[in-house]
């Protein structure tokens, strides 16, 4: 298995982990968060659908797949792991 197949499989992984702790908050945002924290769980949302489909490009790249898109990848991670702690701190 080549280096960037193991770093999307652990990525989605990752991207899975991440998911399940948005919709975890989100429902608790649901029933005791305000109008402020229901608008940061759909910006959360909307970031893990990018990254998600960012994913999903590179994995179709297939052969293609270059150290640059990896690096996108981890930085839009990043930034909705980021947001995440922000937003369940607040909540």
């Amino acid at each position: 298995m080549s280096a960037h197949q193991s770093y999307l499989d652990r990525m989605t992984t990752r991207l899975g982990d991440l998911e399940h702790e948005i919709v975890t908050l989100a429902e608790k945002v649901d029933r005791d968060g305000d109008d402020l924290q229901r608008r940061e769980i759909r910006v959360l949302e909307a970031s893990l659908s990018a990254a998600k489909e960012r994913l999903t490009s590179i994995r179709m790249a297939a052969a293609e797949v270059n150290d640059e898109m990896t690096q996108s990848l981890t930085q839009s991670f990043s930034r909705v792991q980021a947001a995440l702690g922000r937003v369940r701190a607040a909540a």
